[in-house]
């Protein structure tokens, strides 16, 4: 088999009028959605640590900073964040046209049915809402978006320039947010050897691990420099975060043990938990955050932030070790409370809206980008939308179940495509479900991607056999 073209021995006849139209009434949407519902939004602390970014180049401690630089190039100048919601709106739309791409070149999906799924993409209340929030998803998903394109087009013609390109992509889209570092890490690095199985002979082999060689060594420069100065502007060694560990072990916390620690005074930190008991699992995110909780004891009794991470990465592998299967339990745990439908609404409510904000922020924010947040929350169709999300919500639960259906419905020809896929997903979900200290909807924002594209091919293998019995 020629390992140039994909297994289907097919080319498109190109994208289709409708494609074009689709394209066209996309930009349409958001252009008339961003007129109608134009205000920003913010995240505490979030927006505040890419504010901060954007003003004095301080890189956070426990996020991404490129944003915060974007802000800062794009929106500081002019006094006014009014750019930074336009560039999020083109972000979505690439998202949108990226989407209808990969359907109709890489699944030979007819052009009405990613027509449609472009406009749903279009109006995805949970796109919408990133789209007017200070936060960098709307940036992060269109990048991802890009990362699949250059997967489905390695899987399809295997070019080492391909893979390269690739790694470019995946350091700027971990650069916007950091969570997608394993799951498309290993996406990456499993692409030369699924792209070139069973292609070319006897000699695949050896051109996957030469793809992987350089794709690699690609990665360890431009890793390595991200690391590096991160560590640089927080004066401490070379690493992609600080703080990570922390969240990771407050999400598990009820599940701690004192000599899970490595030292005793970590252990005595671990004991005194009256003000917040670890037992309490609705206490998570005040065990992350809050003075006298978990993290606040262990940063006080070992040294402080940077040295408190280390050890509480070293609590948590000592905790996976001496029970990995009371870990998962819980993690599944937290993942079925995100099917806690009946406090769906409630839930969507709370995480929609923002503000009051205190009267620092408030004066920050008028005095640099002339915006007047005084009397927020405020009604927006962003919001409106987010408070209708649980059906869709439902699907983004369920996408591993839509991507195993997707992989019979696209059919063993792509098996290369969707098994990535799938891959993937199943680590997003579990990453922003089983390792929150809380329930919140808005992190299943990176699943829509996929979501969209199972739900594109199964509605097309569903048409087909429809018409198929209809000619009968």
């Amino acid at each position: 088999m020629n390992g140039s073209h994909d297994s289907s021995g097919l080319e498109p006849r190109g994208l289709g009028r409708v494609f074009w139209q689709a394209v066209a009434a996309v930009a349409a949407i958001k252009a008339v959605l961003l007129i109608v519902d134009h205000a920003p939004n913010f995240l505490m602390g979030d927006s505040a640590a890419f504010i901060g970014t954007a003003l004095t180049k301080w890189f956070p401690t426990q996020r991404s900073w490129t944003y915060g630089f974007f802000i800062r190039w794009f929106c500081l100048s002019l006094h006014s964040l009014t750019p930074l919601l336009v560039a999020q709106s083109a972000a979505g739309f690439v998202t949108c046209v990226a989407l209808g791409y990969c359907l109709r070149h890489y699944f030979r999906v007819s052009a009405s049915v990613a027509a449609g799924v472009m406009v749903f993409c279009a109006v995805d209340p949970l796109q919408l809402l990133y789209e007017r929030f200070v936060m960098p998803e709307a940036f992060s998903l269109a990048m991802l978006a890009l990362v699949w394109v250059g997967c489905f087009s390695y899987c399809q013609r295997l070019r080492l320039s391909t893979l390269l390109i690739l790694q470019v992509l995946f350091v700027a889209l971990i650069s916007l947010r950091l969570q997608f570092l394993l799951p498309i890490g290993l996406v990456l690095l499993l692409l030369p050897f699924v792209g070139n199985a069973g292609r070319g002979g006897r000699a695949w082999l050896a051109k996957a691990l030469t793809h992987l060689l350089a794709s690699v060594v690609v990665m360890v420069v431009l890793h390595g420099a991200y690391r590096a100065a991160m560590g640089i502007k927080n004066r401490q060694p070379p690493a992609y975060s600080y703080g990570t560990n922390e969240m990771v072990l407050s999400a598990f916390a009820p599940l701690l043990r004192p000599s899970d620690s490595t030292s005793e005074p970590l252990a005595a930190a671990v004991r005194d938990d009256a003000a917040y008991p670890l037992s309490d699992r609705s206490l998570r995110n005040n065990q992350l955050w809050n003075p006298g909780g978990l993290i606040d004891r262990l940063e006080k009794a070992g040294g402080g932030f940077y040295h408190a991470d280390v050890s509480a990465g070293a609590i948590f592998h000592r905790m996976v070790m001496r029970d990995p299967a009371a870990v998962f339990l819980f993690g599944l745990r937290s993942y079925m409370d995100y099917w806690d439908i009946p406090a769906m609404p409630e839930t969507l409510r709370i995480e929609g809206d923002s503000g009051p904000f205190d009267e620092a922020f408030t004066n920050l924010l008028a005095r640099n980008f002339n915006a007047d947040v005084r009397g927020y929350p405020r009604p927006a169709l962003s919001k409106t939308l987010h408070l209708w999300l649980a059906p869709w919500l439902v699907l983004l639960l369920a996408s591993p179940l839509l991507m195993v259906a997707m992989t019979f419905c696209a059919g063993w020809q792509k098996w290369r495509e969707t098994s990535l896929l799938l891959m993937a997903g199943v680590i997003i979900l579990a990453q922003y479900t089983m390792l929150s200290t809380m329930t919140v909807y808005r992190y299943l924002q990176p699943l829509t991607f996929i979501t969209l594209l199972a739900i594109g091919v199964i509605v097309q293998s569903i048409c087909r056999r429809f018409v198929s019995r209809s000619d009968r």
